[in-house]
Order: structure tokens, then sequence, then C-alpha cells
């Protein structure tokens, strides 16, 4: 397999090592699927636009143009008739500039890797306040000034396009029975935190992964013990909670 040799600086390659190692890869595992997300197109499906593909095979346009000519059959309204019959005749035509159209109510794919990172920010956040309410109201403020709101999950901001889209999901997973204890989150606003927070919240996986490796591996300790932060570890994550000036770790 042929190799790429990249050159970074020691505090990047330091927190890319930090990530992988909290989502359980290496690092070359970690630079490879963003790699692949570049090349499946991802950095443009991050975009607000939303468009179709750009071609289909006969096949699929075959198959598509049926079920819109059955949808023109079976709506009772004439517009909503008349719109499929149209969609029917871009596929039937092979129209593909008109393609955009026909799937302009379906959002970009989340990659696995951005799926993956969610499921890892809940996970944190799932850790970090169950620790933190385990702590008595000195060793809270010890931590610092608005802990109790830095190491809680807040949202993602609705008004960006890729934070808008892992907020559905959120919604989603909960709605699957999945980290239900964020669905208090989402009851405000549907969990719009009205401010970009990825960053931030990656800020924090970096300082969490390492920290949450060692104390789960560690079998020396009890389970209640093992499966939760001390006082120190709480501190080190809520230091990434502040943004940093001149830098930044969203993909």
């Amino acid at each position: 397999m042929p190799t790429i040799t990249l050159r970074i600086d020691e505090q990047k390659r330091s927190e890319l090592e930090a990530l992988a190692r909290g989502r359980g890869e290496t690092l070359s595992d970690l630079i490879r699927a963003a790699i692949d997300d570049v090349v499946l197109g991802r950095e443009e499906d991050r975009s607000p636009i939303r468009t179709g593909p750009p071609s289909l095979t006969l096949v699929e346009r075959s198959l598509l143009a049926a079920q819109h000519r059955m949808m023109a059959r079976m709506e009772g309204a004439d517009y909503e008739s008349e719109d499929h019959r149209r969609m029917a005749g871009i596929l039937e035509n092979g129209f593909s500039g008109e393609y955009d159209t026909l799937f302009a109510n379906l959002d970009p794919e989340l990659s696995r890797s951005e799926c993956r990172l969610l499921w890892d920010l809940l996970d944190m956040f799932r850790v970090l306040e169950a620790s933190f309410n385990r702590l008595d109201d000195e060793q809270k403020e010890q931590v610092g000034d608005h802990a109790e709101h830095a190491l809680s999950f807040r949202g993602f901001d609705g008004n960006d396009a890729l934070e808008g889209r892992l907020a559905r999901y959120t919604r989603f997973l909960v709605d699957q029975g999945r980290w239900t204890e964020q669905a208090k989150v989402l009851e405000h606003d549907g969990g719009n935190s009205h401010s970009p927070m990825l960053e931030t919240y990656q800020r924090m996986l970096v300082a969490f992964g390492p920290i949450w490796s060692k104390r789960t591996s560690d079998y020396s300790r009890g389970n209640e013990d093992r499966f939760h932060l001390e006082l120190e570890d709480l501190k080190a994550v809520y230091a990434a909670w502040p943004y940093p000036r001149g830098s930044g770790i969203r993909r």
C-alpha cells in the first residue's frame, strides 16, 4: 500500500494522537478516515446548499420515475400530482441539471466518522455530568467558574449546517432510547445552542479521551470509581472548555 508523508507541528500531532486514543483508534486510522471523507466529497456536503447526484443510472432513473408516476395518480391535490409528473419527466429525459430539485428535501449524509464523533461526545458528557454530580459543593467550586455549565451538553448551533445535522441526529438517538439523559436539553428550542459548540466539544474530547482510557483500564478500582472521573480529571477537561485564541480543532 502506498504511503504519504505529512509534516505537522508537535502540538497538532499531540492533539491528533489524543483524539485517536479517545476514540480507540490508531493515528493512521484517524487520518485515513479524514482522507476518506474528503475523497467522498464530505467537505462539499457540509455546505448548506443541498444538491442531488451528478448522474443516475438508467435503472435508478426508471425506478424513481415509476414511483413519481404512481404518486401522481395517488395524490389528491392537483399541484402535488403535477409536481410528481414534472419529476418523472426530469428522470425520464435525464435532465441531470434538474436533479437538485428531486432531492431538495434530503439533507447531505453525516459520514460515519461524524456519527462516531457524536457518539463519543454524548458518551463523554454522560460521564462528565455523572462525575460532576458526585462531587460535594466545595469540590464543585474547585473545578472552576461555571463548571456545571461547561461540563454539560448544551446542544448544537442550528445556524451551522453540520451542527444542525448533528442536532437532528441527537434527537433521533434520544428518541430511540439512547443517551436519554439529554432529552432535557432538547426540550429547550430543540437543543439549539444559538452559538457554535462543536469546536469546544472537540477540545474537551481531546482532553477527556486519554483520561477516560486510563481510568477504564485500571482494574484495581471498583466499578463505581473506575467509571467516574475524579476532581483533578474534571479540572483537566474543564481547562479545555474556554476558546483559545488563534486555534481550533474543527474537522
